[in-house]
């Protein structure tokens, strides 16, 4: 798949959801990305990519500039993954809808995805329905809105609007 994409001038979409695919299936379809200018939608919904995934998919939107919706929703990505996506996405200049739905982002992951908000003017649709936040709390009280100057400290993360 990898090298198809790679030297696919005229694909434009792709839905690769309940494909099974893993880490290796991410990495084979990232590194045709990198080399890919026409592609500008992908599905890798349902498949079992995990964080190691997630990383490979990262790494490629720091390089790929014609991506404008990718749907990662039911994944298995956790915060290492969501980490390495922000850092993509700060970097990229073109992705205008990132679905995450149904993935277990945990608060690491969601402090990271803040922090991506914060820096990226691009995108435009964060799709994050039935993620796992947990939200914090310090001496029994809901922790304060969140400060990308101190990302470790203490936030809320209101994801009902």
């Amino acid at each position: 798949i990898g090298t198809m994409l790679a030297s696919n001038p005229t694909l434009t979409r792709l839905d690769l959801s309940w494909n099974n695919f893993k880490a290796a299936g991410a990495l084979g379809v990232a590194t045709g990305l990198r080399n890919n200018n026409t592609m500008t939608f992908l599905n890798l919904s349902w498949n079992g990519l995990e964080d190691e995934g997630g990383k490979h998919l990262g790494d490629m939107l720091k390089v790929n500039q014609s991506l404008t919706e990718l749907d990662l929703s039911h994944t298995r990505m956790g915060p290492e993954a969501c980490m390495v996506l922000s850092e993509g996405i700060i970097m990229n200049e073109s992705l205008e809808a990132l679905h995450l739905a149904y993935n277990p982002c945990g608060e690491d992951g969601g402090r990271h995805l803040m922090v991506m908000l914060q820096e990226n003017d691009v995108l435009e649709r964060l799709s994050l329905e039935g993620c796992s936040f947990i939200s914090r709390q310090i001496a029994g009280k809901t922790a304060a809105e969140f400060n990308k100057h101190d990302a470790d400290g203490p936030y809320t993360l209101d994801l009902s609007k």
